[in-house]
């Protein structure tokens, strides 16, 4: 750890005169972490004379960095002396993904100064966030780790004991076909709360996504094997109406997995089970289902706004890289490869102080009206797409109605996922016959 140390600049003489002072190691009384030690040091610049910097971090027995080193203020002592306790946490650096990880909890000493015992539960956090039109990128992406859990639990080369041995891996089997299918639903705005049947879930999706995914799993091995042997592969409804009812309809594996042993009383009482001795049969032992999750999610994302208007000419390119697990990314967009011109308002002109637009807003858009905007994560500005209609526009700055604005053509434009899915949908429409963009009318500086 010297040696990491040592190759930074004081960060007050800006000199690589840094010496690390003698550190100090707590193990940690949690589970998780029984193996790790937080190291806690001070950095002694030479030049200043004096201690410029603390830092604390994890390693493992071995004395490997599990966490990226963290900067303590120096006015605050390392450990409050009256009543032993430490307020530690730990931050964590991914490479490829744009935020950190925080894990922070309370702790004090036990009585010879070299064990840290929680004193509550910990908070962890990241950058993710959640607005008012949810995140189904992440949404997806939880449904890959659900997926990837289960895969670790099931019992594997050799058959469970007992029922309640698959119980953990089904419940998450479950939990994971939900998430992905649900990944869809928010995506078009069709997500409903409160309903965890799976078919009935999938049969929202919309007819095109559903073709395809059926598509999918019958051309998969499992699947086509079955077909070649003169025999009806299942569909991927057949699957998902497997879990979603069970013992007539009553309940479903969603709620088998958590409330197995609950009394039958529970049951409907119009149900012929209520109150009676059931040996319950019908909980599935997952084959299909597992390559069920993996199709829907690998559809998703072939169904993603991006890759939808990539494939109706647009050009497109990632603003952020590749994250993992859907984390907030914007796309590039250059409107013109689709036909398009974008009108980009700023808050200022558009809306007022209370959220309402501005008068002269409303009457430019009554002048050039569309029916596609983007208004929600632009910081406040309003997007307003337009057909170009042989219109040539030019991209930049302009004014028009007492109005400054930007307008992009052949600039490449900022957009989120869940915009560019909607635009796809606008344009599949008006291949049906329903335009719902705006034909933009000419621009001129004093209409």
């Amino acid at each position: 750890m010297s040696e990491i140390a040592l190759q930074m600049n004081c960060s007050e003489c800006r000199r690589r005169n840094l010496t690390v002072l003698p550190f100090k190691d707590y193990r940690l009384h949690i589970p998780q972490l029984a193996s790790s030690f937080q190291r806690q040091f001070e950095l002694y610049c030479g030049a200043c004379q004096k201690v410029v910097a603390r830092h604390e971090f994890l390693i493992d027995a071995n004395g490997n960095l599990l966490s990226s080193p963290l900067s303590m203020p120096l006015s605050a002592p390392m450990v409050d002396e009256a009543t032993r306790s430490i307020n530690t946490q730990f931050i964590r650096d991914v490479q490829d993904i744009s935020y950190l990880l925080s894990i922070q909890f309370p702790s004090v000493l036990d009585e010879d100064g070299e064990v840290l015992f929680p004193a509550n539960e910990g908070t962890i956090q990241d950058g993710t966030s959640v607005d008012r039109y949810g995140r189904p990128d992440l949404m997806a992406g939880s449904a890959e780790e659900y997926l990837r859990q289960f895969n670790a639990l099931m019992p594997r080369e050799q058959l469970p004991a007992r029922l309640i041995e698959i119980m953990p891996a089904l419940l998450i089997l479950v939990t994971a076909t939900e998430l992905a299918i649900k990944a869809y639903l928010i995506r078009s705005d069709k997500h409903q709360k409160g309903n965890h049947s799976l078919s009935k879930l999938f049969n929202q999706l919309d007819t095109e996504q559903i073709a395809r995914i059926e598509e999918s799993f019958a051309c998969l091995e499992i699947c086509s094997k079955l077909t070649a042997l003169g025999e009806n592969a299942p569909r991927v409804i057949d699957i998902l109406e497997l879990y979603s009812s069970t013992y007539g309809d009553v309940s479903n594996v969603y709620m088998d997995c958590r409330y197995y042993a609950e009394p039958t009383s529970n049951f409907r009482k119009s149900s012929s089970l209520h109150g009676e001795t059931l040996l319950k049969p019908h909980t599935p032992y997952p084959i299909f289902l597992p390559e069920v999750v993996k199709v829907l999610i690998e559809n998703y994302w072939f169904f993603s706004g991006p890759e939808r208007l990539r494939r109706l000419g647009a050009d497109i390119r990632s603003d952020s890289g590749t994250p993992r697990y859907g984390e907030s990314r914007t796309w590039g967009l250059i409107p013109a490869s689709l036909g398009l011109i974008v009108i980009v308002m700023p808050q200022r002109a558009a809306k007022g102080p209370d959220g309402e637009e501005l008068n002269k807003f409303q009457n430019f858009r009554q002048r050039h009206p569309t029916g596609f905007t983007a208004n929600w994560g632009y910081g406040g500005d309003t997007l307003l797409f337009y057909r170009a209609g042989g219109n040539q526009i030019s991209s930049g700055v302009t004014t028009g109605q007492g109005l400054e604005y930007k307008i992009y053509d052949s600039e490449r434009l900022s957009m989120r996922s869940r915009d560019m899915y909607l635009l796809a949908d606008a344009l599949n429409q008006a291949d049906n016959g329903s335009d719902v963009l705006g034909l933009l009318s000419p621009l001129k500086s004093a209409d």
